[in-house]
Order: C-alpha cells, then sequence, then structure tokens
C-alpha cells in the first residue's frame, strides 16, 4: 500500500492516494495527487493520475470531470454555472461543473475577468472578447464550438445597424414587397417601414387601401390575389374568417374560428376548433386529412405533424423529408442563406423553426441539415418573410424587434420609444 503522506496547501489538506485522514475522501489508491485550491466548493477536489487531473466529488463520490486533463483550473462563472478552464497539452478549452464543452480544447488562451467579460485566442491567433458593445460570452461559446464541430454558421452582426424609434406598436404584418405593416397600438392606423428602415406610404395594393378594414373586423394584406377578412364588423354575432377578392368579392365564405395562414403555393393552412390543422385550396375545400401540426407553406414547402410524425411536405402534398429534428411551432424561409462575400452557401430553401416559444430558433435546409444562429443571449423569436430574418431581442427587459438580411447582417432595430 501507498504510503499516505499529508501535506498543507493553502491551508487546505492534500493527500497522495488512498483515504483521507477524516474519511470522507475514498479513491482507489491508483490516484497520484489530490489538491483543493481555494477556488473550489466544499467537498470538491482536484485528483491527478501521472499527468492527468480531474474534479472529484467527496459529497456524490463521483468525478464531475474525468481525469483526462493536463490542467484544471476555476475559470469564473457564467449565468451561474461554474466554468472550469481546462488544458490539454498546450490548448485550452472550457467545460462546466458537469463536464459540459462550453468552449473546445483547441484554444491558446483563455481569460476571464467577470461573467460577462471573457478573452479567448484561438488555435489560429484570432482574438474574441466579450463585453457590451460585442458579441456576449454566451455567443462567443456558441460561436467557437460551433466551429469546432463544422457546422454551418449563421452570425448575426449588428455593425453600423440603424435604430428605428417608435411609440407602442405591433407588427400588423410581415415583409411583402419589400415592406413591413407597423400597427400603432393607439390610434390602430398601420405604416410601413422598407428594408432600409424608412417610412414609406402604403402599398396601393393592401386590403386597407381598397377599404377593406372599414368593412371587416380585421384584414390581412392580400396574398396570391385572396386577402383573409374577420367579420361581421360591430356586431354581437359570433366573428368567423374567410377569403375576398381583390374587387372585394367574398370568396371563401367566412366559416373559419380561428385566424387562417395567408395563401402560399396555392394553399392556406386552417387551424380548426378541434385543435387540429387542414390545408385548403383557393375553392375552400378541405385537401389534406386533418393533422397534429402544420406550418404554412414557404417557397414551397411545409411541414406538418401526423400519427405518422414528423415530416415536410412540398406544394403538391408529397413527402420530401421525414426526418425533421424537432416538433415545430412555427417557422419561415429563406430562398437561400449568404456567406459574408454574398455568395449563395446553399442552393436549397433554408427554414427557420421553434418547438417552443421559450426555445431556442434554428435554420435548417428542408433535409434537416441545421445551421447555428450566433447572437446574443436574450434572442428568444425569429421567422423569416422575403429573405429577411426577424428576431426579438430583449437586452434590458424590453423587447427590440430585429431585421437582418441573409448574410446576417442587421438592417435596422425597431426600437419603442421611452416614456
Amino acid at each position: 500500500m501507498k504510503k499516505i503522506v499529508t501535506l498543507l496547501l493553502l491551508a487546505v489538506a492534500v493527500w497522495y492516494g488512498g483515504i483521507a485522514a477524516q474519511g470522507r475522501i475514498k479513491l482507489p489508491a491508483e490516484y497520484d495527487e489530490i489538491a483543493t485550491p481555494e477556488k473550489l466548493s466544499k467537498g470538491e477536489y482536484l485528483v491527478r493520475q501521472g499527468d492527468k487531473w480531474g474534479l472529484w466529488s467527496s459529497t456524490y463520490s463521483k468525478f464531475y470531470i474525468p481525469v483526462m486533463y493536463h490542467e484544471i483550473q476555476v475559470s469564473g462563472r457564467y449565468a451561474g454555472q461554474k466554468l472550469y478552464a481546462v488544458r490539454l497539452n498546450d490548448r485550452w478549452g472550457l467545460v462546466s461543473h458537469s463536464n459540459e464543452v462550453y468552449v473546445p480544447t483547441t484554444m491558446r488562451s483563455i481569460d476571464y475577468e467577470n461573467e460577462e467579460q471573457y478573452t479567448i485566442v484561438t488555435g489560429d491567433g484570432t482574438v474574441y472578447s466579450s463585453g457590451k458593445e460585442t458579441l456576449s460570452a454566451y455567443g462567443i461559446f456558441k460561436y467557437l464550438r460551433a466551429q469546432a464541430e463544422h457546422q454551418p454558421i449563421f452570425y448575426i452582426r449588428f455593425d453600423n445597424a440603424k435604430h428605428v424609434m417608435v411609440d407602442a406598436y405591433d407588427i400588423a404584418s410581415p415583409f411583402r414587397n419589400g415592406l413591413i405593416g407597423i400597427r400603432d397600438r393607439v390610434t390602430d392606423k398601420v405604416r410601413y417601414l422598407n428594408t432600409r428602415g424608412e417610412w414609406v406610404p402604403a402599398p396601393r395594393t393592401t386590403a386597407a387601401n381598397l377599404g377593406v378594414r372599414a368593412k371587416y373586423n380585421k384584414s390581412h394584406d392580400f396574398s396570391q390575389g385572396l386577402a383573409a377578412v374577420q367579420m361581421p364588423l360591430n356586431s354581437n354575432a359570433p366573428l368567423k374568417w374567410g377569403f375576398i377578392d381583390k374587387s372585394g368579392k367574398m370568396v371563401i365564405p367566412a366559416k373559419f374560428t380561428n385566424e387562417p395562414s395567408d395563401f402560399s403555393g396555392g394553399l392556406a393552412l386552417i387551424h380548426l376548433t378541434n385543435d387540429q390543422y387542414v390545408f385548403i385550396n383557393k375553392e375552400g375545400q378541405v385537401v389534406t386529412e386533418e393533422m397534429d401540426q402544420a406550418t404554412p407553406f414557404c417557397n414551397g414547402y411545409a411541414f406538418v405533424s401526423t400519427d405518422k410524425g414528423m415530416y415536410a411536405i412540398d406544394s403538391t402534398l408529397q413527402i420530401v423529408n421525414e426526418e425533421i429534428p424537432a416538433k415545430i411551432f412555427w417557422f419561415g424561409c429563406y430562398d437561400q442563406v449568404l456567406d459574408q462575400q454574398k455568395n449563395a452557401s446553399r442552393s436549397t430553401n433554408i427554414f427557420s423553426a421553434q418547438d417552443s416559444p421559450a426555445s431556442d430558433p434554428c435554420l435548417f435546409d428542408a433535409q434537416g441539415h441545421p445551421y447555428v444562429i450566433i447572437c446574443e443571449e436574450h434572442f428568444s423569436v425569429c421567422s423569416i418573410s422575403e429573405d429577411i430574418l426577424h428576431i426579438t431581442y430583449d437586452p434590458y427587459g424590453q423587447d427590440i424587434d430585429i431585421f437582418c438580411d441573409p448574410t446576417g447582417q442587421v438592417l435596422y432595430l425597431l426600437e419603442r420609444n421611452k416614456f
């Protein structure tokens, strides 16, 4: 049996193999050294075997971090999670208390000042420094992890982004013909912004300009020649949705209780009162079976969920992909995602999806290949319309709407005036 030697290190005991005198640390004798630097929590010990170290918990009698690194340092914290800088040979990385990799061990150096301030130098010498004026620590960790895993990255950049200030508002309609509708919550009037963040006159093809809004309780803009309208106006009768053409003629009777999608690919999505979904054609005919969940068509694709599973379909209702990775809460699409030199990175359609309102959105193609979105940690919602990605961002406890192009460059930020 190895001889147990007790030393004093930072006023804390250090043992070489075996069992501590208090009987609390029980490790096989093959471990060469056990140490407790002052930054470790009570009951945590660094354990060495040969030239490799791990992190042991005497409380739970298990390794938090396996004996696999040449050096382990308590780096700091992020979002309440303790992080450890770990070295493999001459490269550094960041892992959590449970050995979850935050930054792969390919970095030259990692410096920590506080939870929001990390400076990381990559293997090729590139410096990433988080802070209030740059990408957050969360964004940097996510970006470096995606790089190391060779995942396609969609990096949202705020360089010289324009700020548009407005009073209380809602998004009245997504981008159509280069314009987005912004509804004033007080006056209920809709104004329009173009892709440069400039206020412009309402387009002549909108339902509102054709007098629709004066006739119906609510209305959508026209899409593929039809606009969804809710009626009746100023009545106690139950409100129902239908579709009109540009002459104002009701071509699909107002019989739908829930708000329908706009027409795309000749089909509109209807949410039934039994919480099922169907698609209808322009004659109002139901053309699919009832589905547990579905998205509207975008660039010729929709995603549906039935008892057969989750899959993508084209506008002929044929299945094109049966391996969708997540239950889709909503989605939008790009014709293609561009790289920073504005070259198409992939020729297929690119979709955004989210499996619940609180989860991180994702980008992927119709074959299910995912993109990693790099943005601030507070972003929560994204959709795509006419190649404009829309994100809701909450850095100060107040939502900001962000619109960016297919390269990830932010076009402008829509912010509420502070009263």
